[in-house]
């Protein structure tokens, strides 16, 4: 009843964790969708960084395109608009998309809050630091999303301890089951002498014998 009783307790705390991250990845995904947009993004970018701003749209990661039902990354924007306009571009919405926009300054520029000064501590946007290796910028959209996208992701942590420790609660039961099982056999555990013709007594040790 025991093992029963933690299986049960188990799968069902997995199964509510994992509903309750995945209600909330849906919702920071849809606030992501309503408050970052690419052709934002690509005017913005060129006011935080005015001396750099190329080289932080291709940065070091990129977001995938479609234009025309062929794909691109981020790094060819500025070539594409060249030859498309706004319109026939669309920014991929997959994993890679709501870990970036949230994640790394590169890609800051696409939220909607009312602009300010990044680099200061205040305002709608502000700089902070992050442990003792670099500052990140924030604002209260993505600060927001950041929120909801670490819950989903402290629920989906816990949904995998759950299973684990259904996982163990199988181990020990399977020991308990072969425990039990040797008992009743009367083969766990085997006590016996081990003989020694040398010794006065005759006895050299003392053995004992594990079965399952």
């Amino acid at each position: 009843m025991l093992f029963a009783g933690v299986e049960t307790i188990g799968w069902v705390s997995s199964s509510r964790y994992s509903g309750r991250a995945e209600s909330i990845r849906r919702d920071f995904e849809a606030y992501g969708d309503i408050h970052w947009g690419l052709e934002r993004w690509y005017i913005r970018t060129q006011t935080i960084f005015p001396d750099n701003w190329n080289d932080i749209i291709i940065g070091t990661h990129k977001l995938g395109l479609k234009v025309d039902g062929n794909y691109y990354h981020s790094d060819q924007l500025s070539e594409l608009l060249k030859a498309y306009s706004w319109s026939d571009i669309s920014v991929i919405r997959d994993r890679d998309f709501y870990e970036n926009i949230g994640k790394y300054d590169q890609f800051v520029g696409g939220w909607d809050d009312e602009y300010d000064d990044p680099f200061d501590s205040e305002g709608n946007w502000w700089s902070v630091q992050k442990e003792d290796v670099e500052s990140i910028i924030l604002t209260k959209q993505k600060d927001y999303y950041r929120d909801l996208r670490h819950q989903s992701n402290i629920l989906k942590h816990y949904s995998r301890y759950a299973v684990s420790v259904v996982m163990f609660n199988h181990v020990l039961s399977g020991l308990d089951a072969a425990w039990t099982a040797n008992k009743q056999d009367k083969h766990f555990p085997e006590l016996h002498l081990n003989y020694d013709p040398l010794n006065k007594w005759g006895v050299g040790g003392v053995g004992i014998t594990f079965t399952w």
